[in-house]
């Protein structure tokens, strides 16, 4: 891995980041709803959000499986 300088260090973290984000993580149940591992915020369930088992987080951006 290349050595990072100063000035370009947040924003490759933040690729980083983002692209492990990309990675589907197991959502937890919470009656209802669907709570996100990552930031810890619920989603009511809809077949508009939730095609193929799989959905994106509407606030942290991270991948869920159902």
């Amino acid at each position: 891995m290349a050595k990072q300088t100063e000035p370009h260090r947040q924003p490759y973290l933040d690729a980083i980041e983002a692209m492990e984000r990309l990675t589907p993580v197991n959502a937890r149940g919470k009656g209802m709803y669907i709570v996100c591992p990552y930031c810890g915020k619920t989603h009511v369930p809809s077949s508009d959000n939730f095609e193929h088992g799989e959905c994106a987080c509407d606030f942290c951006g991270q991948h869920m499986r159902l």
